[in-house]
């Protein structure tokens, strides 16, 4: 869903409760993005996002997600089913993952376990996921703070949610071409996706249910001094839907009485993305550095979007997204380094034929990251400890024109930065191995308050002395922090 950003939002806050009528559009988006390599994101607003769908293994992930230059052996296959060629025996696997936001915005846990299997020239592979994601929690204790500057989350009521995902990889290797084909399947039964609830912050029960489907067919193409290239298809199709109800209060002149009515209200979002991704990787003589280059093109199209019970209207809308980057990488004896480099231009704009207005954005993003790694051996080479650490930054530049009924230009301007701090350890010995990913994601926020108190007067109906005197929406700075436990087990 894409929407102006920097539009500011009014809240009325009572003694009784707290709730938020917001005038500014968030996007959420991506809103499934379970291997997100070639799904590129579209955010039109600094607005946080849980870890949702951030549970699949990575062997890299601790390193700033580098990847253009350097494997990611746990990680390649989910991203180009073809990679699993690479595999030299089968294995099984498993990653429980935890994340949470700050300010009790929520959180969810993840059980995925899945194995790969290879037989000869053909290979395959499936995995199983099971979440539960845990809504915001309400804190009304900064109401009645004694600090001049209370600051709390809006926190509209929402119950626990579980999610369902499959995943399924078939292929196979021509030997004497070395060319590897492959396609899989990834499914997702969800009943909550994260970030929803802040679009109904005056809901009284919200219930989510809907389902996406990713499907991908790779190929790897490989020649003699380990030069590579590759190249996905994908197609994503994502649809919810939001059954909300509402309490509306009426004055009863009748009775001369407020009276409470329950209003319901139902919502749908589709969404479709198709794309290509390309990608070149191949190494520098006998240096151990390795270069490579890629190229993604995605094509969005949103039929249907929540209307929420935003006071600004959005509409159905379409985008284009690219990704060109470049990344080095050196692996020599125990140590590993990379760098990627990606420019991301995007296009975007709504296609609501009914409306004279138009809304056109255009980004000018640009993601790098950074990683180390050192492997230290633990009494014999076959068990070894292996550290890691790295760092992201994807730096977000938008412009939006806005031309209304009267075909007058308005355009501005925003920008913003989401920083990604990660490390990690590994241990392994003979065919078992076991890793720990830790990772922050900082930079966005979500919808809040600030209450300014003073003396003399109060807002609303004055209940307790020293009510605050100023209330003012914000976007209270949050932060995403992730926990991952793998664990490697491979078959003889």
């Amino acid at each position: 869903m894409t929407a102006p950003a920097n539009v500011p939002f009014s809240c009325v806050i009572s003694w009784c409760r707290v709730m938020a009528c917001a005038c500014c559009i968030v996007t959420l988006s991506p809103l499934f993005v379970p291997v997100a390599a070639q799904l590129i994101p579209v955010k039109t607003a600094p607005v946080a996002e849980g870890d949702q769908f951030g549970f699949l293994p990575s062997a890299n992930l601790a390193m700033g997600g580098v990847s253009v230059a350097l494997a990611d052996t746990m990680l390649d296959p989910f991203m180009n089913p073809a990679k699993a060629a690479r595999l030299r025996r089968g294995s099984f696997f498993g990653s429980p993952s935890f994340y949470s936001l700050s300010r009790n915005g929520g959180g969810g846990s993840t059980v995925p376990l899945g194995a790969y299997l290879k037989r000869g020239a053909s290979f395959g592979g499936f995995a199983a996921a099971f979440q539960q994601l845990n809504p915001p929690r309400s804190n009304n204790d900064f109401v009645f703070a004694a600090d001049p500057r209370s600051v709390g989350l809006l926190a509209p009521r929402s119950d626990e949610r579980t999610n369902r995902y499959m995943f399924g990889m078939l292929g196979h290797s021509f030997g004497a071409p070395k060319l590897s084909l492959a396609g899989s399947i990834f499914w997702s039964r969800l009943g909550g996706v994260d970030g929803v609830e802040q679009l109904y912050p005056d809901s009284r029960s919200l219930e989510e249910l809907g389902d996406a489907v990713d499907l991908r067919f790779g190929m790897l193409k490989e020649w003699n001094g380990d030069r590579s290239v590759e190249a996905v298809l994908v197609h994503n199709r994502y649809a919810m839907a939001h059954d909300v109800s509402f309490v509306d209060n009426f004055w009863d002149p009748g009775t001369r009485s407020t009276k409470s009515k329950m209003r319901f209200q139902h919502d749908a979002e589709r969404t479709h993305t198709s794309g290509l991704h390309l990608a070149y990787t191949q190494p520098l003589a006998d240096s151990g550095w390795r270069i490579g280059a890629l190229f993604t093109g995605n094509r969005t199209t949103q039929p249907t979007v929540p209307t929420g019970t935003m006071t600004l209207a959005r509409d159905p809308g379409a985008s284009s997204a690219y990704n060109i980057g470049v990344g080095v990488a050196r692996s020599r004896g125990q140590e590993a380094f990379g760098v990627d480099a990606i420019y991301e231009p995007i296009w975007s704009r709504t296609t609501n034929v009914d409306r004279i207005e138009n809304d056109k954005f255009r980004f000018s993003n640009v993601v790098l990251r950074a990683g180390v790694s050192r492997a230290f051996d633990l009494v014999s080479p076959d068990n070894s400890l292996r550290l890691q650490a790295g760092v992201q930054v994807r730096a977000i530049q938008s412009r939006l024109d806005q031309i209304d009924s009267t075909q007058s230009l308005v355009r501005s301007h925003n920008s913003w930065n989401e920083w990604t701090h990660s490390w990690g350890a590994s241990f392994r010995t003979g065919q078992f191995e076991m890793r720990y990913l830790w990772r922050m994601k900082s930079g966005t926020g979500r919808p809040g308050v600030q209450n300014t108190f003073g003396r003399g007067g109060c807002f609303d109906i004055c209940i307790l002395p020293g009510a605050p005197t100023t209330t003012t929406s914000i976007i209270v700075p949050i932060h995403v922090t992730t926990q991952q436990f793998s664990i490697l087990v491979a078959l003889p």
